[in-house]
């Protein structure tokens, strides 16, 4: 395996199976591929096929995107994945990858008001089983503040 991608000569970055820079696959696996079809003589309305496919394209372009945001986090350049993290923000991600890696990069780069805002906005929208870090962290945030008055 190369240490560049094959298709942009960008350097590839060890333990992601595609590009940051391209998306294209840099290992030998085939790219993931997302089946659309449903079996023969299935009983499913095309409207549901249309709705799963457009939810499997979703998920997988937010894929894409931590997967890119996470590459550019190791590569050095915290301010492109801060970009991405907010975008991902700001459509309301369900899982809570975003958030926590947002907080987490707010927190090392001293901005606590946008960590607070973006660990306060997680704790409405990320599942409950998921909330405990978030939790914690604003004990924590709101701890610092009281000691700091």
């Amino acid at each position: 395996m190369s240490d560049v991608c094959p298709v942009c000569r960008y350097p590839r970055i060890p333990g992601v199976d595609t590009c940051a820079q391209c998306g294209e696959p840099v290992g030998e696996e085939a790219p993931f591929v997302i089946e659309t079809r449903w079996p023969e003589g299935s009983d499913v309305p095309d409207t549901d096929l249309d709705r799963r496919v457009a939810q499997a394209k979703r998920q997988q372009e937010h894929s894409r995107r931590m997967i890119e945001a996470r590459s550019l986090e190791f590569a050095g350049d915290i301010e492109a994945a801060i970009a991405i993290y907010e975008a991902l923000f700001l459509e309301r991600a369900s899982n809570n990858v975003p958030y926590k890696r947002l907080a987490i990069l707010y927190r090392k780069a001293k901005r606590p008001a946008d960590e607070e805002r973006v660990v306060r906005a997680a704790l409405g929208v990320v599942h409950q089983t998921a909330t405990g870090w978030f939790v914690l962290r604003l004990a924590k945030i709101l701890a610092e503040q009281k000691r700091a008055r």
